[in-house]
């Protein structure tokens, strides 16, 4: 595969340890700003994050509960690279 595609499969084989179930994964317009600090597109990159609600509104609220677990996550992954 690509090596985005190794990418994707790295952190949803690190979700699934975690977390011991799939990952959600969706293509949306979240992450554009990862885009824009890779100007020539020259990084493998994809974009993670909690639950929010609301985004980009005076209402925008994050789910506080999943903070931790995704820190954990966030390490195991980043342990992985």
């Amino acid at each position: 595969g690509t090596p985005f595609s190794k990418l994707l499969e790295l952190a949803k084989k690190t979700y699934q340890e975690t977390f011991h179930k799939d990952p959600m994964v969706e293509c949306v317009h979240a992450g554009l700003e990862v885009s824009l600090l890779d100007k020539k597109n020259a990084m493998k990159k994809i974009s993670v994050g909690l639950n929010v609600k609301d985004n980009h509104t005076p209402s925008e609220a994050m789910q506080i509960s999943c903070a931790e677990p995704f820190e954990h996550f966030l390490h195991n992954l980043i342990g992985k690279l």
